[in-house]
């Protein structure tokens, strides 16, 4: 794994996106890609499009959770870890530098920029009513949307073929709720994954962004690009009884009153957490009985005692032990 850190240059750069709003940074990634795709940039005040030569479009959203941008920023490069008391809000501003670094390589897939992602997708729900089918050759997608260091998800995209090939290039595939692929990809019918992009406690202040985990997907993503083949042609293959597949609710997080339709089929259970459904076998309900959840939806609301090695509440990610060992009940 690459131990790489951030040279001024990087630094200042990634510090100017974390510090932006997301109408800033939409701003100052369209003149970018201006600037390296000249005229085949299209803009919105939804979302940005710039048609590459490589068939992949790569995908990341311009907004964060944090209603305030990042003021005060700290990096330890001995740990290579950023954070800011303000909430980095590197879900998702890692993936649009990633995209930055991957273009400065000179490599030139298609890339898709969106806003308002964290509120259920807008921008993606709008790029899809506008463009309704894929606008260029494109073999697959990826977003750059993901916690971790290796995580692949393919949220309700079922095609096993796609699932090797991304394996192949040093993911492992895990479970998700929603980015902005879950609108795109069953629309323009190709598959589709979202990549870890090396942030840990996303939503929350204490959320930190290892460098060395976002340079490794940055290279892995780049070797995919280097070695797409006119062949590597994927589609989407919708899960079966996918929880999208009951026209339940618009993929985001939005309740339906036909929800009660799939609520009839008793291999799934609806998350609390992010309202999707899961089959049974994989969703988790935690100790205090409260609440069912996905896997993806788990790991955000709880951890475990470092004490005990019971798992916990806890949404900030700010404790190490449980309230019994912490002597707080």
């Amino acid at each position: 794994m690459s131990n790489r850190v951030l040279n001024k240059e990087e630094f200042e750069l990634i510090k100017k996106m974390l510090g932006s709003t997301q109408e800033g940074l939409k701003l100052s990634m369209e003149t970018f890609l201006s600037t390296v795709y000249k005229d085949r940039v299209v803009s919105t005040p939804e979302y940005l499009i710039a048609f590459g030569d490589i068939p992949v479009g790569l995908v990341a959203h311009l907004d964060t959770v944090h209603t305030t941008p990042v003021k005060d920023l700290f990096y330890d490069k001995e740990q290579n870890v950023m954070w800011s008391p303000q909430g980095i809000g590197a879900d998702d501003r890692a993936g649009v530098f990633a995209i930055v670094e991957i273009l400065k390589r000179r490599l030139r897939p298609t890339i898709i920029l969106t806003t308002d992602e964290e509120i259920g997708g807008v921008g993606a729900s709008k790029l899809v009513e506008d463009i309704p089918e894929a606008p260029c050759k494109l073999n697959f997608l990826i977003e750059l949307d993901r916690r971790g260091s290796e995580d692949c998800v393919f949220y309700d995209c079922d095609n096993p073929f796609f699932e090797d090939y991304i394996e192949d290039f040093g993911f492992i595939t895990n479970w998700g709720s929603f980015s902005d692929i879950s609108y795109i990809a069953p629309k323009w019918g190709m598959a589709a994954v979202n990549l870890s992009i090396g942030y840990e406690h996303e939503h929350s202040k204490s959320e930190i962004l290892n460098i060395s985990w976002m340079f490794n997907t940055i290279d892995k993503v780049c070797n995919i690009l280097e070695n797409v083949h006119e062949e590597d042609v994927f589609e989407y293959i919708p899960a079966k009884n996918s929880f999208q597949s009951y026209g339940c609710y618009d993929i985001g997080y939005d309740y339906d009153p036909s929800f009660q339709h799939w609520k009839r089929d008793d291999k799934k259970e609806l998350c609390w957490g992010c309202l999707g459904g899961f089959d049974k076998d994989i969703i988790i309900t935690p100790m205090d009985g409260e609440g069912k959840y996905c896997p993806d939806c788990y790991s955000q609301k709880f951890s475990t005692c470092l004490t005990c090695g019971t798992d916990f509440r806890d949404e900030h990610k700010v404790h190490l032990n449980c309230e019994k060992c912490r002597g707080e009940n």
